[in-house]
Parts: C-alpha cells; sequence; structure tokens
C-alpha cells in the first residue's frame, strides 16, 4: 500500500524490477511489528524478495526492520536484497535531515543481502551516510558481493553492525569499495554481541 502523507511506499511483498525515486523518506519499507498485548516479537513477514530495483533519492532506500520491536525475537524470515541499485540516497534532504541509508536490516531469522550497488553522495551536508545497516537479532544472514562507489563516508560505517542482542552466523564478505575522496574501513561495529560470525571483506578499499 502508499502511504499518502509520506508518498512511500509501505508493503509486505516481493518487488522485482521497479524504479523507487524520490521517497519523501523510505523507498521499500518492509514491516514487521511486535504484539501490543504480549510485548513479543514474532515472524510475521517472510519469504521477502527484493531484487533488480533502481532507488533514486529519498533518504534511505529500503528498510525491513520497522515498526514496533520489543528486543526479544526475530521479525523477519528469509529476506533476500539482490541485484538493486541505490543511487543518491538522500541527496535531496526529503525532510531536511542530513542521513543517506542504502539498506536497513533488524531481527532477520535468514536472508542475505547480495550484489548491490552503492552509489554516489553528492551532496556534501549528508554527512550520516551508511550502506547497509544491520542491526537487532540477526540469524543466518550473509552480505555479500555488494559495491560502494562515491558514499562520502568518513567515519567507517559503510557496512554499520550495531546490536547488543545475540547475532549468530553472520557472513559479510567479498564486498568492495571505491572512493575517490576518502579511504575508509569497511565494517564498522558498535555494541555487537557475535556468535560464529565471519566478518571480513576482500578486496581491500581501493
Amino acid at each position: 500500500r502508499v502511504d499518502r502523507r509520506q508518498r512511500q511506499m509501505c508493503i509486505r511483498d516481493s518487488i522485482i524490477g521497479n524504479i523507487i525515486s524520490r521517497a519523501s523518506s523510505i523507498g521499500i519499507k518492509f514491516s514487521a511489528s511486535g504484539d501490543t498485548k504480549t510485548m513479543q516479537n514474532s515472524v510475521v513477514a517472510k519469504n521477502i524478495i527484493v531484487r533488480d530495483n533502481l532507488f533514486a533519492e529519498g533518504e534511505i532506500g529500503m528498510s525491513a526492520g520497522g515498526n514496533r520491536d520489543y528486543n526479544n525475537g526475530y521479525r523477519f524470515e528469509n529476506v533476500a536484497i539482490i541485484d538493486n541499485v541505490m543511487l543518491h540516497i538522500g541527496a535531496s534532504q526529503p525532510i531536511r535531515r542530513t542521513l543517506s541509508m542504502g539498506i536497513h536490516a533488524i531481527d532477520w531469522d535468514g536472508g542475505e543481502i547480495t550484489n548491490n550497488y552503492f552509489l554516489h553522495n553528492d551532496n556534501e551536508s549528508i554527512t550520516n551516510v551508511h550502506g547497509i545497516d544491520v542491526q537487532g537479532l540477526m540469524r543466518n544472514v550473509s552480505v555479500k558481493g555488494n559495491v560502494f562507489k562515491n558514499l562520502r563516508v568518513n567515519n567507517g560505517e559503510v557496512i554499520r553492525l550495531f546490536s547488543d542482542e545475540p547475532t549468530k552466523n553472520l557472513v559479510i564478505t567479498n564486498n568492495s569499495t571505491a572512493d575517490s575522496q576518502s579511504r575508509y574501513d569497511l565494517i564498522s561495529y558498535f555494541s555487537l554481541n557475535t556468535k560464529g560470525c565471519l566478518l571480513y571483506t576482500s578486496p581491500s578499499p581501493t
């Protein structure tokens, strides 16, 4: 469905082969909220595919992490984000924030973020930049083969892992950067509680 107040897509389905441009905030948003009566998370969104789409501008390309989270369980299962292009995310500052985020992933039980391109932050005012943001309770998830170019990321948050909940079997590998303006670490960690995770990238930033 389309939230006409925000003029963005708020959906629970698979999206293939579209152009999503100039969202007022989030280009595509998948919602899976915890139960308000039991205050318990559960998987209510599963088997999602987002493939071969072009995202232009807006401030967040796509999110599979909304909305209500009680921090006590998975909310998404089997999410695949593959072969998409994130272009000029954040450039037009639609709600005047300095945010640019390509993909936001929270509380996944199984999934992959694979072979996506994150390209060109040309607005020097955009300083809060993340290519991929991984948060919450994550298990059996891979982030691989993604390419980041000219994002103006100077604080090491191209791929940001941010969680104090257990993270199991998270694999981040074979992602690459090409930035003519600065060199930066590809992966940053904040309060990450990991078990059985493989966190590395190759090739190195150039």
